[in-house]
């Protein structure tokens, strides 16, 4: 349930229900996320499951950096890297942040900040 707020200040509820769509069969569904607290703390986890929806393996990483979006790249990261080391080549990643997605699907990064990261993830996801 969301929690709303309109311009009197009176609390508005609005339920949005919210589910998860398993892969195609032979496929494997990376589903992770980042958060910062703003004082270089911050972390990043994830999960991949099977067409079934059955938990295979997951990660959970502490993380220094103050952005969200660093956290957000490192989540990605990280479970590129874990489907990679599990064996699994066909996987679909669901990402929630629009900024994480035009950045590694976008071809001028050269000058980013987090441009090793964004290679990273690039590479992971050309890899067969």
């Amino acid at each position: 349930m969301w929690m709303l707020l309109d311009s009197s200040f009176e609390i508005l509820n609005v339920v949005k229900w919210v589910g998860w769509s398993p892969p195609c069969l032979g496929w494997v569904k990376l589903n992770y996320d980042g958060c910062c607290k703003g004082n270089s703390s911050a972390s990043c986890g994830g999960v991949i499951r099977d067409e079934k929806g059955a938990w295979l393996c997951g990660f959970i990483e502490n993380i220094h950096t103050e952005t969200s979006l660093l956290a957000e790249i490192s989540g990605l990261l990280c479970g590129l890297k874990l489907a990679w080391d599990k064996g699994f080549t066909k996987v679909l990643v669901e990402i929630d942040s629009l900024t994480t997605l035009d950045l590694i699907t976008n071809e001028d990064i050269n000058c980013h900040s987090f441009y090793a990261q964004i290679m990273s993830c690039r590479s992971y996801l050309k890899r067969d």
